[in-house]
């Protein structure tokens, strides 16, 4: 029988950075269908603008869940 564990709600470490920056490939590729959200030549959209700031502004605060 497989064990089902909850969901764990932590706060993003700056290593923690390159998992949300690919992580949000998947986001975007989601929302894509709701707001202008293009694939570059690269075959991926374009960064998130503002991620850096969660780990630069002290009103902003990065998450994850695992």
């Amino acid at each position: 029988m497989k064990t089902i564990q909850n969901p764990v709600i932590k706060p993003a470490k700056l290593k923690d950075k390159q998992t949300i920056k690919n992580l949000m490939q998947f986001y975007f590729y989601d929302f894509s269908e709701f707001v202008e959200a293009y694939v570059g030549n690269d075959g991926l959209f374009d960064e998130y603008k503002y991620l850096n700031a969660y780990w630069e502004e002290k009103e902003r605060f990065p998450y994850l869940i695992e």
